[in-house]
């Protein structure tokens, strides 16, 4: 028997890219099956939140 789940989420991404650091909010979905071998994304999506300000973990802010 197949049962699927959904997952709705969000979260901060930082490192670099080419030596120019990068930090960017992000919102994602992503679908999950399971089978007889366990539990398997099958769908993912992911989008850049562009509010222009992204909270730090002391409170502040850095745009």
């Amino acid at each position: 028997m197949l049962r699927r789940r959904e997952g709705l989420g969000a979260g901060t991404l930082e490192g670099s890219i080419g030596g120019q650091p990068l930090v960017a909010r992000m919102r994602y979905t992503r679908t999950w099956v399971r089978d007889q071998a366990g539990w398997k994304i099958v769908a993912a999506q992911a989008t850049f939140v562009t509010d222009g300000l992204l909270d730090t973990d002391d409170g502040t802010h850095r745009g």
